[in-house]
C-alpha cells in the first residue's frame, strides 16, 4: 500500500474532541429526524404504488419540465425526469395511478353494466375487480361476451387487440401476441414461430416467447389484424377484448388499453411532431408497496441486530453499542438527506443504505481490531490513548480506501443518470457519514460504555469487600 502517512506520523487527540463530534452528530441526526417525521419521505412507486413508464421520443430534443407539464395536465401529481442522461430524449414518467381504471371509471362501468343487464348483475362479493390492464367481472347470470364488449365500446374505453403493436424503430417493429397457451397443444405452440416465419417471409426477423406474452419482430410495419388472421388460420387461439373465463362461475376478463398505451397516446397528442416509443413499464399496487416498505425497514433493522451480535462475539460486548449507534447514525442521516431534498425513495435507496451499513461497519471493525491489538500489546495504557493510537495508525488506510470508493461512486453519480444516480446519491451521503461516524460515534461511544462498565465493576467489588 502507498504509505503517504507512515505509522506514528499522526498524533491527533481524537478523544479530546468528543464534545465537537457529539454536537455535530446530534444536530445532523436531529435535523434528519425532523424532516423524516415532519415532511416524510418521497416514496417511489416501489413503496406507495403507482406506475413508472420509460418513454423514448424521436425528434427535436425535449426538456423534462415541458414533458412534466404535459403529463400533469392528464395525471395530476405526475412527474417526468430525464433518463440515461441529457440529450438522449428519454424520460421516466411516474404517476400515482396503477391502472387505467380508477375509482370514477369503475363506478361508471358498474352503472353501465347495471343499465345494460339490470341491477344486481354483478355479484356482491368480488363482482368487479381491477388488476393493471385487466378487469375481472363476476356476474350472477350468463351473458353474451359481445354485449359486454359493446358496453366498453359505448363508454369509449379502448380494448386491447389480440395482436398489439409495441414499438416501431427504423427497420424493426415489435408486436405483443396474446395467446391462450392453456388451450394449445404442444404442436400448436411449436407451430407459432413456423407459421409467422412462413407467412411473413420477407419481413420476419425474430420470434421470442418471452414470459407469458410472445413477441414478434418484423422489419416493417404490418397491420396487427393481419397477424391475428394468420394465426387464426393456423388455429392458434388468441386472447383479447372480452374473454369468457368460466361459464359455471359467470366470470369474464376484459383487457383494456393499459396506462402505458394511454400515456403514449396523450404524449403523441401533446407532441405531434415526435414519435413516442414505450420502452418499459413498472406497476406496483398499494398493498404490495406497503409490504415492500415494511420488508425494507425490517431488512435494515435485522442488519443492525446481526451486526451487533457479530461484534459482541468477535470483539467485546463493550464494542457493540458504539457500532450500532454508528450504523443507525449513518442510516438516519442518509434517509434524512432524501427527506430534506425531497428525493425519490425507492428500493434502490434501501439497497444503498444496506451497502452503506456494510461499508461503515467494515471501517469500524478495522479500527476496533487495531484497538484490540493495542490492548493486548500494551496493557498498562488507558483505553482513550489506545483508541487515539488506533485511529491515527489506520488514518492512511481510511483516506486511501474512502477516496477511491468515493471517486468511483461520484463517477456513477455524474455520468450514469436515472435510477443509478439516485443509488449513488445515497452511497455518497452514507459513505461520507460512515467514515465520520467511525471516529466520531463508534469510538467515542465505546469509551463511554467502557467508563460505565468500569464503574459498574468497581461497585460490585466494593459490595463484595464490604460484606
Amino acid at each position: 500500500m502507498l504509505e503517504f502517512l507512515k505509522p506514528g506520523t499522526l498524533n491527533v487527540d481524537w478523544v479530546k474532541k468528543w464534545w465537537l463530534y457529539g454536537g455535530i452528530s446530534g444536530v445532523a441526526v436531529a435535523v434528519s429526524l425532523f424532516f423524516i417525521l415532519v415532511r416524510g419521505c418521497n416514496y417511489g412507486i416501489d413503496f406507495r404504488g403507482g406506475t413508472d413508464v420509460q418513454v423514448q421520443f424521436t425528434g427535436a430534443p425535449l426538456k423534462d419540465d415541458v414533458v412534466r407539464a404535459a403529463i400533469e395536465k392528464t395525471y395530476p401529481g405526475g412527474n417526468a425526469a430525464t433518463f440515461g442522461g441529457a440529450g438522449k430524449n428519454a424520460f421516466l414518467l411516474s404517476i400515482q395511478q396503477e391502472a387505467f381504471i380508477d375509482a370514477a371509471k369503475a363506478t361508471m362501468i358498474k352503472a353501465a353494466l347495471d343499465k345494460k343487464f339490470g341491477a344486481g348483475i354483478l355479484k356482491t362479493e368480488h363482482g368487479f375487480e381491477v388488476e393493471a390492464d385487466r378487469v375481472e367481472i363476476h356476474l350472477t347470470r350468463l351473458v353474451d361476451v359481445k354485449e359486454i364488449d359493446a358496453v366498453f365500446r359505448e363508454l369509449k374505453m379502448p380494448l386491447r387487440p389480440k395482436v398489439e403493436r409495441k414499438a416501431a424503430k427504423a427497420g424493426r417493429v415489435e408486436y405483443a401476441i396474446r395467446v391462450r397457451f392453456s388451450e394449445m397443444t404442444a404442436e400448436q405452440k411449436k407451430g407459432i414461430a413456423a407459421t409467422l416465419k412462413e407467412q411473413f417471409k420477407d419481413e420476419f426477423l425474430a420470434y421470442d416467447e418471452g414470459i407469458g406474452i410472445p413477441r414478434l419482430v418484423l422489419s416493417k410495419d404490418v397491420d396487427p389484424s393481419a397477424i391475428a388472421a394468420k394465426l387464426a388460420e393456423a388455429k392458434i387461439p388468441l386472447r383479447g377484448e372480452v374473454e369468457e373465463v368460466n361459464k359455471d362461475r359467470m366470470e369474464y376478463n376484459v383487457y383494456l388499453e393499459g396506462l402505458a398505451q394511454k400515456m403514449a397516446s396523450d404524449l403523441k397528442a401533446a407532441f405531434p411532431s415526435h414519435e413516442v416509443s414505450i420502452e418499459r413499464v413498472d406497476q406496483v399496487w398499494p398493498k404490495a408497496g406497503a409490504k415492500l416498505r415494511a420488508d425494507a425497514i425490517a431488512a435494515v433493522l435485522y442488519s443492525l441486530l446481526f451486526m451487533a451480535l457479530y461484534i459482541a462475539f468477535r470483539f467485546d460486548l463493550r464494542f457493540a453499542p458504539g457500532a450500532i449507534l454508528s450504523l443507525a447514525h449513518d442510516a438516519i442521516i442518509t434517509v434524512g438527506f432524501y427527506a430534506m431534498f425531497n428525493l425519490e425513495f425507492t428500493l434502490s435507496t434501501i439497497a444503498a443504505i444496506l451497502t452503506v451499513i456494510g461499508y461503515s461497519i467494515n471501517d469500524t471493525i478495522v479500527i476496533y481490531d487495531r484497538i484490540r491489538e493495542n490492548m493486548a500489546r500494551v496493557r498498562d495504557r488507558p483505553l482513550p490513548e489506545m483508541v487515539n493510537r488506533a485511529i491515527n495508525d489506520m488514518m492512511a488506510r481510511t483516506i486511501l480506501t474512502s477516496s477511491l470508493t468515493l471517486f468511483t461512486v461520484f463517477a456513477i453519480f455524474a455520468i450514469a443518470g436515472g435510477s443509478l444516480a439516485d443509488f449513488s446519491t445515497a452511497l455518497l451521503v452514507g459513505m461520507i457519514s460512515g467514515v465520520y461516524s467511525t471516529i466520531a460515534v463508534a469510538a467515542q461511544t465505546t469509551l463511554v460504555v467502557d467508563k460505565l462498565w468500569s464503574k459498574s465493576q468497581a461497585r460490585k467489588r466494593e459490595a463484595v469487600f464490604s460484606e
